[in-house]
């Protein structure tokens, strides 16, 4: 369960990124910076299409850099899905869609632009949110929050941008500040505490050499917390930590124990000093055994955390499969898309996709591409192009009329003709395609009826990625 000092955080910046919102999204259209960049690559304005954009865009820290333009989108989703649940049609909510699609678009752009820069400031805020619980510590939080939201807001202003960007070192120091200054006092408090009590005391007169030790014991955690304030090292702040507690109550129980002996007598001080070295025998091996204890710990803790690193490493393994499995299925669709059943058939081969062209319409015996196939082969250029610098195969094939020699060489020349009516347009790179002919040794359909040779006479474009 949250905290009652985290709850109050997060109502604080809830409140403080609907104020983002109303200020944001009135000037978002005038102020943005988003002209100075591409737009990204178009994505459907669905429920299913957006949910996963969502769920990418916090995994990329979009709703961190543009908290406006993200929660404006999540508002009008949830609109939309309001609508959708009560019944009533698609055209009563698709406006909705369509503004959260222009919204989330609007900041995954402005993001991808100010990711770099934004980066450290929002590590060292991740940080400092994780280690401040305690309401002191919150209240200074509560203050950086506030100047955290104001740059963002400021960073997607024309006039303000330069001014936010300036001001990014100086805040981010500001959240380590803050995380370093929590874990010394949560670490090293009660050793601060009882070392100036027994500074109090006279612990420079009467213990001078353990007053040293334990001093430097709480400044080497100190600079160690300073130089380390980052969750890869809170075990080892930690364990300093105890440390240094345990150095400082024995430096406040030398302190008294030295000050009340001072007036006894030479037996009772002996009688004492044998005592102590008894009770030092017991605490030796009690700190024997909490040190091995701890040393046990450690180990099995660091065990766990080398299984759970695998796990997450597996799951993030898997996630980016289903995405690429995702982004590969939504392609293909798109392809399908672009042809009629009768002109060309699109199917998945493993990784590869498979464009078959059944309206190439060669003349028998003929290479030469007729005009009425242009069309079909621009569509298959658009196919092409949303790929990312695919390798091309252009297969050739014929049906089995003639001599099969000549027929292999006949479909090599189609497929030539295709690969060069490609790089005429300069829509591939020549490298990137080769083309080959089968002759008839690949037939669709039966060669004893015209129909059935006239759908052998095909191109298959073979698009690898």
């Amino acid at each position: 369960m949250k905290s009652t000092s985290q709850r109050k955080l997060i109502e604080f910046l809830s409140f403080w990124s609907l104020a983002l919102i109303i200020s944001g999204c009135a000037s978002s259209k005038q102020e943005a910076m988003l002209d100075t960049i591409g737009s990204p690559q178009t994505r459907p304005a669905t429920f299913n299409a957006l949910e996963q954009d969502f769920r990418a865009a916090e995994r990329d820290r979009v709703h961190l850099i543009s908290p406006a333009r993200y929660m404006a989108a999540q508002k009008s989703f949830s609109e939309a899905r309001a609508i959708q649940s009560t019944g009533e049609p698609e055209k009563s909510f698709s406006g909705k869609l369509e503004n959260a699609r222009s919204e989330l678009d609007a900041a995954i752009i402005f993001s991808r632009q100010n990711r770099d820069r934004m980066n450290p400031l929002i590590n060292a805020r991740e940080i400092a949110l994780e280690f401040s619980d305690a309401e002191p510590a919150n209240r200074e939080l509560r203050n950086l929050e506030t100047q955290y939201l104001s740059l963002v807001k400021d960073l997607d202003g024309r006039n303000s941008r330069n001014r936010a960007l300036n001001r990014i070192p100086a805040l981010t120091e500001r959240y380590q500040n803050l995380t370093i200054k929590t874990l010394q006092e949560k670490h090293l408090g009660e050793a601060t505490n009882n070392l100036r009590i027994a500074k109090n005391e006279r612990a420079d007169r009467l213990v001078p050499s353990t007053l040293a030790e334990t001093e430097q014991t709480i400044k080497t955690a100190r600079e160690f917390i300073a130089l380390n304030a980052n969750l890869e090292s809170e075990r080892r702040i930690t364990q300093m930590g105890e440390e240094a507690s345990t150095a400082s109550r024995r430096l406040l129980n030398l302190t008294r124990q030295t000050a009340s002996s001072r007036d006894l007598s030479p037996e009772d001080r002996a009688l004492r000093t044998e005592a102590m070295m008894r009770t030092a025998g017991q605490d030796s091996e009690r700190l024997q055994d909490e040190l091995s204890g701890s040393e046990r710990r450690l180990s099995e803790e660091q065990a766990r955390s080398s299984e759970l690193k695998t796990r997450s490493e597996d799951y993030a393994s898997l996630e980016r499969r289903l995405e690429q499995g995702d982004r590969k299925t939504q392609r293909f669709q798109k392809v399908q898309e672009l042809f009629q059943e009768e002109d060309a058939e699109v199917s998945r081969q493993g990784d590869n996709l498979i464009i078959r062209l059944k309206k190439m319409n060669f003349e028998v015996n003929e290479s030469n591409i007729p005009s009425q196939s242009f069309a079909l082969l621009r569509r298959v250029q658009t196919a092409i192009q949303s790929f990312d610098d695919p390798s091309i195969v252009i297969e050739g094939h014929s049906d089995s009329t003639g001599d099969a020699s000549l027929n292999m060489a006949l479909s090599e020349r189609r497929a030539q003709a295709v690969k060069e009516y490609f790089l005429s347009s300069e829509a591939l790179r020549p490298e990137r395609v080769a083309a080959r002919g089968f002759g008839s040794e690949r037939p669709l359909a039966s060669n004893q009826s015209s129909a059935g040779r006239a759908i052998n006479r095909r191109i298959d474009i073979v698009i690898k990625n």
